[in-house]
């Protein structure tokens, strides 16, 4: 039996890595290298455009990084067991933070993805104070959500190290 599971673990393992990998990765990348770059070369209609091209590509990649850690992170939960909760114990603790985390970034994520950005997309045409205003706000929240997304992989850490 055992020998026919961890086959599947390590596949479980890879899946959760790999949307791990294309959700924080893609979101460092974009806000560390791709839309600095976009706000000293275009102007500011050409990347209004292109921001919007790459968040509506970025969204279908994190949709599937999604599904990807939603099924192994199920599997995981299910292959931990009751033990891995009871009693509390610090795995019980990490991991109790790291779905708090995950709880967080995914609400600021959906926030941004499909609430904030399409707004400000319909109102960029404007170009409003509240259309500067919401890019600031949106701007403020996806640092936000960066920041806990790196939580969320440091309690991954933390967890490979504190077995239950």
């Amino acid at each position: 039996m055992i020998a026919n599971l961890l086959p599947l673990e390590a596949f479980m393992h890879f899946l959760h890595l790999l949307g791990a990998i294309t959700w924080v990765g893609g979101m460092l990348a974009t806000g560390l290298v791709v839309f600095p770059v976009l706000r000293g070369e275009l102007r500011e209609a050409d990347r209004d455009r292109v921001v919007d091209r790459i968040g509506r590509r970025f969204r279908a990649a994190e949709a599937a990084a999604w599904a990807c850690l939603l099924v192994s992170g199920l599997f995981k939960l299910h292959a931990a067991g009751p033990d891995a909760w009871f009693p509390p114990t610090a795995f019980a603790r990490i991991l109790a933070l790291k779905l708090a985390l995950v709880a967080a970034v995914v609400t600021l994520a959906v926030l941004h993805g499909y609430v904030w950005g399409p707004r400000l997309g319909r109102m960029r045409a404007r170009r409003s104070a509240a259309a500067a205003a919401l890019t600031r706000r949106i701007v403020f929240w996806v640092r936000i959500e960066a920041g806990l997304a790196l939580g969320v992989v440091a309690c991954g850490a933390l967890l490979r190290v504190n077995p239950f």
